[in-house]
């Protein structure tokens, strides 16, 4: 089931990067970074549908990671991008190219493999304290705040860069927060009111989502989407190892099948995320 949920995730993951893309890049570039973006854009039905698609998505999220593990729900997430080119191929009634065709198998062939690898070997536990919880808070706000600042330079592909670290990092925190939301879900309803996380993730979703927005409305998606496609799940591993004791017992001959399974899910994921079917011009035809 945590597979079920996740894969269903990176479907609605999907819809919305497919219906926010071009909204978002019609928008003024002085709004970015700003809570006035997400103003104007809320008066557009498609964006909204967007965003409905991805609140869809986080709710399943969670439910994947209730029992799962980060370890192997991001991962799986990263397929969102397979679905969002093949939603795009759809409404524009155009195939994929041999390009486009090698970088899906890619994907799939490196996400599946990470899989087998990993198996149910996973363990996963909340262990960290609220002095490391407040330590990693500490480390990714100043990363994606000095991110941000270098967003400001005149450069544009400099500012695609930059939006894409800090959205990359970000939603990487996200998913770490939205783990630890789960968990509390899983010990009731009390648990959940009464337990920081369900308000960590409150606070953290609207900086989450104008960072997304700001990297959609800056343009030069080749450059930042591969960004974020590939430190989101990055980041929320490594926090998943710090803050989860998330664990795979593993022989070298499996690190090595790991590595390589990553190896190629990310070189797939960057050529995909670089597609100019994902950009917001290709997107509106």
């Amino acid at each position: 089931m945590t597979v079920v949920f996740a894969i269903a995730a990176a479907v609605a993951f999907g819809a919305s990067v497919a219906l926010q893309h071009a909204e978002a890049a019609s928008a003024p570039s002085a709004d970015a970074l700003h809570l006035r973006l997400l103003s104007r854009l809320a008066r557009r039905p498609i964006w909204l549908a967007g965003i409905a698609a991805s609140g869809a998505g986080v709710v399943l999220q969670a439910a994947a990671l209730r029992q799962g593990s980060l370890v192997v729900v991001q991962p799986l997430l990263t397929s969102a991008l397979v679905f969002a080119l093949a939603l795009v191929a759809l409404s524009t009634r155009r195939g994929l190219s041999p390009r486009e065709w090698i970088a899906v198998v890619a994907v799939v062939c490196g996400v599946s493999a990470l899989l087998v690898a990993v198996g149910d070997r996973v363990t996963s536990v909340e262990s960290a304290g609220a002095g490391v919880w407040i330590a990693s808070l500490a480390v990714v706000v100043l990363v994606v705040l000095a991110a941000a600042r270098r967003s400001r330079g005149p450069d544009p592909r400099r500012r695609a860069l930059s939006l894409g670290a800090a959205a990359g990092v970000g939603n990487g925190y996200v998913a770490v927060l939205t783990k630890a939301f789960a968990a509390d879900v899983v010990r009731g309803p009390s648990a959940v009111l009464h337990g920081w996380a369900v308000w960590a993730l409150a606070a953290a979703a609207v900086p989450a989502v104008v960072l997304v927005q700001s990297v959609y409305q800056a343009g030069h998606l080749r450059l930042s989407l591969p960004i974020v496609a590939v430190l989101e799940p990055v980041v929320a591993v490594v926090l998943g190892v710090v803050l989860f004791d998330e664990r795979i017992p593993v022989d070298a001959p499996r690190m090595v099948a790991l590595a390589l399974a990553a190896l190629v899910a990310g070189t797939g994921l960057w050529s995909l995320a670089a597609s100019p079917r994902l950009t917001p011009e290709a997107i509106a035809r």
